[in-house]
């Protein structure tokens, strides 16, 4: 294969092409060498052409085309353009009509987008509300936790108290009824003292007494036993 096509292989190949009644062009030369760059060809074959006007024997065409023919050529050829044109107008409204399609399915994936992200920000919202309630509810039933506890305290003070009572009021009726029963059996001036109504002397008045004058603490051994007993079994 030849490094470089020169101007003779360009006009030897050119001379055979007319010798066979047609028209060299740049692809036809290139097929006859086997070789060579269009831009080489194209060069040489323009200046075999200039060297070659008015040597060239003139070709005179074997047939001729009828006017008919022709007409009914051109009508085909402007039918098959019409064609093509009707085609590429269709493909082009289509291609339209897609793009119009997906826009529009754009903006309503939009849409729903947004209403999604503004529902998800409103369910975040509802959350930390919801956390600031619980958080606040939590301190609420702690607080009530340590009220009740106070309370539940309190109650068991109070019955602790009311066990202590009720043994020092059970123990005062037992010796108050001891202390009836003696006098029963006292002298009958003692028993005229006690028909006089006149009542035993009293510190303090007695509807000014209360429970509280009259102390558990002043308990006998015996009645502080009784009510520690009762105190465990509450317990």
């Amino acid at each position: 294969m030849k490094s470089s096509i020169t101007y003779d292989d360009v006009a030897k190949a050119a001379n055979q092409i007319v010798a066979r009644q047609e028209s060299p062009n740049i692809r036809m030369v290139r097929l006859l060498i086997g070789s060579g760059s269009f831009s080489t060809i194209a060069k040489h074959l323009t200046t075999w052409r200039e060297q070659s006007q008015g040597s060239l024997p003139a070709q005179t065409p074997e047939w001729e085309v009828s006017p008919e023919l022709r007409a009914l050529l051109a009508q085909e050829i402007t039918r098959h353009v019409h064609q093509k044109e009707a085609a590429q107008e269709a493909m082009i409204q289509r291609f339209v009509g897609e793009r119009e399609d997906t826009l529009a399915e754009n903006e309503r994936l939009e849409r729903q987008i947004e209403a999604l992200t503004s529902q998800l920000e409103e369910i975040r919202t509802k959350e930390i509300q919801s956390e600031e309630r619980i958080r606040l509810l939590g301190s609420q039933i702690e607080e009530e936790r340590k009220k009740a506890g106070e309370m539940t305290t309190r109650f068991h003070e109070a019955e602790k108290t009311i066990v202590r009572l009720e043994v020092w009021i059970e123990t005062t009726e037992k010796e108050r009824g001891k202390k009836h029963a003696t006098e029963k059996k006292s002298s009958p001036s003692r028993k005229r003292s006690g028909a006089s109504g006149k009542s035993p002397a009293l510190t303090k008045p007695a509807k000014f007494m209360t429970l509280e004058d009259e102390a558990p603490q002043s308990l006998e051994p015996e009645q502080r036993h009784d009510s520690k007993e009762k105190e465990a079994k509450l317990q």
